[in-house]
């Protein structure tokens, strides 16, 4: 049998819980919209130059895993209920973002590999690489606000229990 971890929830400060949940946002919405132009390029790109498909799938497969970090920041809003950060949510959202950051680079630069069977030259191959780039950059940023948005706050005192759950109407 498996032992259930409760979550643990430490006291924060009203302005950094507001602080966490406005850069969740702030960031993560513009993060999946960028996911959203990125795999609608790749699919043009892929259906005008189909030589290169290798390079599109790992693009797009790079832009999903991209996505999930970007998701999973967009929502993670639910780690700090009231004045109070979940601690288990915290490290979980520390850690996602940089897995698919580390996912996100071999596949774009596989990706970069296999485009140079692309028929395209000059600045068009310069395009189409970017966008494959871009998924790992971004997911690099991603990561970054996260670590840096959930890092463990010590000094906020004891752990404490959890707060009442909201209640609706």
């Amino acid at each position: 049998m498996i032992p259930l971890v409760a979550p643990q929830f430490i006291a924060i400060p009203r302005q950094r819980a507001d602080h966490i949940r406005a850069r969740c946002l702030g960031v993560g919405i513009p993060m999946v919209l960028a996911c959203l132009a990125i795999g609608t390029l790749l699919v043009v790109f892929a259906v005008h130059d189909g030589r290169a498909a290798l390079s599109w799938i790992f693009g797009g497969v790079s832009t999903f895993a991209f996505s999930l970090a970007a998701f999973s920041l967009a929502g993670s809003r639910s780690t700090v209920p009231g004045d109070h950060l979940d601690l288990l949510g915290a490290r979980s959202m520390r850690r996602l973002p940089c897995g698919m950051w580390l996912m996100t680079m071999p596949l774009s630069f596989l990706g970069l590999a296999f485009l140079g069977t692309s028929r395209s030259r000059g600045w068009a191959l310069a395009g189409k690489a970017l966008v494959i780039v871009s998924p790992s950059v971004l997911a690099l940023a991603t990561a970054i606000v996260c670590v840096n948005l959930f890092r463990a706050p010590f000094h906020y005192g004891p752990a404490q229990p959890p707060p009442p759950p909201p209640r609706w109407g």
